[in-house]
């Protein structure tokens, strides 16, 4: 529950009220925040257990993301 987190919350839930949206979760556990929109959870969930400020969750996973 961090700020990437709720400001995707904010936007999608005003999105989802004119469109048929989405939220897509790499972890199992529900979302902190109250969604608007079905939450889609990964078929092979990443869960660390860490912040993504604390570490690299996705380092030495087979799943990487790239901007």
């Amino acid at each position: 529950m961090d700020g990437v987190k709720r400001v995707a919350t904010v936007v999608g839930n005003s999105l989802a009220k004119q469109h048929n949206i989405f939220y897509y979760s790499l972890s199992s556990t529900g979302s902190f925040f109250h969604l608007e929109a079905p939450l889609i959870k990964a078929k092979h969930p990443i869960n660390s257990g860490k912040s993504f400020r604390e570490d690299l969750p996705l380092k030495n996973s087979s799943y990487r993301l790239q901007i």
